[in-house]
């Protein structure tokens, strides 16, 4: 079998999603002067290997918003994420809808922030500036090391006033580690979730959503939806059909392309268009096995 389409099949869309929506997503909602300026925690990765820096306008002024920070992580406030798809992972997060008064209070440098019990241990504080900034080390950051001005990895929240009616939660994270750097656009998708939990909370116009049931929904009817077409373009490739191995290779394109939009209506296009050439692979496929039959050898037969 010719291995070469399925190559450039799962080369490009990885290459597209590297250089065009990996920047974008490392950069969202950050005007240009936040991705240069220097932020809280910033000192404490000097020479990060990659760094990511989101925010997001908040129509509150700064004092409202830093409440829903300092009390963030799991049995505290909560992570204002998908808290429906972390507890389907039996994750055990849940959000509150209101400040709570005992959670307002300073949080000491290496004092735990627990993301998920059951799956990871604890990020441990690494700097907290009341009212300004809340920054997390790695998991492997000890408090002796964190006291010393060190850190492997930083996660900072950052409440910036713009005036006295609003204000940016700029959140930015400094790593050099290769698996953190794989990481990162999945990190995205529940962090931008995230910064929005906490803008409308802050905001007043929070309120339980089907959105954030149907959201992660599409991402696995999705997920499914490609792995069939995978299959069926996969046989669809034996029988050399080259409309299937194009039609995988922008079904493919799409996903990657409308991997940053979160909009449950366009996932549902997308997988609207995977499931149709899914089947125009499927029908491929059983063209490419009628036309061997024909010729009297099987697919088995042909030289790859």
């Amino acid at each position: 079998m010719n291995l070469v389409p399925w190559a450039v099949m799962g080369a490009v869309p990885a290459t597209f999603f590297a250089l065009a929506v990996v920047p974008r997503i490392r950069a969202w909602g950050a005007t240009p002067d936040e991705l240069s300026r220097v932020w809280p925690g910033d000192d404490l990765v000097p020479h990060p290997g990659f760094v990511w820096t989101n925010a997001v306008t908040v129509e509150r002024p700064a004092g409202d918003v830093w409440p829903w920070i300092t009390q963030l992580g799991q049995g505290r406030g909560g992570l204002y994420s998908y808290d429906w798809l972390e507890n389907a992972i039996l994750a055990d997060v849940h959000s509150a809808a209101e400040p709570v008064p005992a959670l307002q209070r300073p949080l000491r440098v290496g004092e735990a922030v627990v993301r998920m019990t059951r799956y990871a241990p604890y990020n441990p504080v690494a700097r907290y500036d009341p009212g300004r900034a809340l920054v997390l080390g790695a998991v492997t950051d000890t408090p002796d090391q964190l006291r010393a001005g060190g850190a492997s990895s930083t996660w900072a929240f950052i409440v910036d006033p713009v005036d006295d009616r609003r204000c940016r939660l700029v959140v930015r994270s400094r790593n050099g580690g290769v698996a953190a750097r794989l990481q990162g656009p999945i990190q995205f998708v529940m962090q931008r979730r995230m910064m929005l939990g906490i803008k409308q909370r802050a905001e007043g116009v929070w309120s339980p959503s089907a959105a954030d049931v149907l959201v992660p929904l599409s991402w696995f009817v999705a997920a499914a939806a490609a792995a069939v077409h995978g299959r069926r373009a996969l046989r669809a490739g034996r029988a050399q059909s080259p409309a299937a191995v194009l039609a995988g290779l922008a079904a493919v394109g799409v996903q990657t392309l409308l991997f940053w939009d979160m909009r449950a209506g366009l996932r549902a296009v997308v997988t609207t268009a995977l499931a149709v050439s899914s089947r125009l692979s499927h029908e491929a496929a059983a063209s490419g096995r009628q036309r061997d039959t024909a010729r009297g050898r099987t697919p088995e037969e042909k030289p790859c």
